[in-house]
């Protein structure tokens, strides 16, 4: 939830009496209280649509296409910061926050259609096993993306494991390694990491 608000809305801890765990930052409270009193409303909004109940059916078509789901495990909002037009394609600079970028590589077709310039917000989204993990900064590659963070979780199964990093200012970042890769790079919670994608795993999309 972190990766599609503009400011955190919790903040993990670790350690402690219990664990550690995660609490509603303030702005995450605000959000709830907002949340909240749109409900009531909206509420009230529906049970008034469904006297009409062509129109209620029609407006739940458009609700549930609106509320389509993908199955990228990452996914960032974040506003246009430079687009480098090319004859096929354009490169597209994405500011996640003060602290993250990412760079995308998109058509320039997809650029025209999607009415893309300086300063439009959009979402990032790109698939865990796109993400490569590197505990060595000075390590190259050929990717344009890199996301330092922290290991915050692993998730092992019986060859791959999902590996989730905590970025500044409190989004993630998850990828898929195998287990041989884990051992090999000795990765465990807390460890210093980086994630590595190119910028055409990463697809934009636009409301």
């Amino acid at each position: 939830m972190n990766n599609l608000s503009d400011h955190p809305l919790f903040r993990r801890s670790t350690g402690g009496r219990h664990g550690g765990g995660t609490a509603l930052t303030e702005h995450g409270q605000w959000l709830v209280k907002i949340f909240r009193e749109g409900e009531k409303k909206f509420q009230g909004v529906m049970e008034d649509l469904a006297t009409d109940r062509e129109g209620f059916n029609h407006l739940q078509n458009i609700y549930k296409r609106f509320s389509m789901r993908t199955s990228a495990r990452n996914q960032f909002s974040g506003k246009i910061k430079k687009i480098s037009r090319g004859s096929v394609n354009a490169e597209i600079k994405i500011s996640l926050d003060d602290h993250n970028e990412i760079v995308s590589v998109i058509t320039a077709e997809s650029v025209e259609l999607m009415e893309l310039e300086i300063g439009v917000e959009v979402y990032a989204l790109i698939k865990a096993p796109s993400i490569l993990l590197t505990t060595e900064a000075s390590t190259q590659f050929s990717a344009e993306n890199r996301l330092c963070g922290v290991i915050s979780r692993i998730q092992a199964g019986e060859v791959n494991a999902a590996i989730s990093l905590v970025l500044p200012n409190e989004k993630t970042v998850t990828s898929i390694v195998t287990l041989e890769t884990i051992g090999k790079l000795e990765l465990v919670v807390g460890t210093l990491a980086q994630a590595v994608f190119t910028s055409s795993t990463v697809i934009l999309a636009r409301i």
